[in-house]
């Protein structure tokens, strides 16, 4: 078994954190808020990518369902599959 010399102090990890955010700083840098122009033009940015996220998600649900359904007479547990995948592509 080993000894150790020197006492050994236990701290809290969130307060050790603190000690050290309060000492160094907490590396953030204070953003300028973007003009109305650079915001509406982030805003348009957002739409178009979450528009094309909608449109992938909705091909992929036809996609799902339409497998499903050529599957239907011949693989039960393949058609189930696929309307699950196509009900978790619904709920994204």
């Amino acid at each position: 078994m080993y000894r150790v010399s020197f006492p050994v102090v236990l701290v809290s990890t969130a307060l050790n954190m603190s000690a050290i955010s309060k000492i160094f700083g907490s590396g953030k840098k204070a953003e300028s808020t973007p003009s109305p122009k650079e915001a509406v033009q982030h805003l348009r940015e957002v739409e178009e990518m979450l528009q094309k996220k909608s449109d992938f998600l909705e091909q992929k649900i036809e996609h799902e369902v339409s497998v499903a359904k050529k599957n239907s007479s011949k693989n039960k547990q393949g058609t189930a599959l696929h309307y699950a995948n196509s009900d978790w592509h619904r709920g994204q």
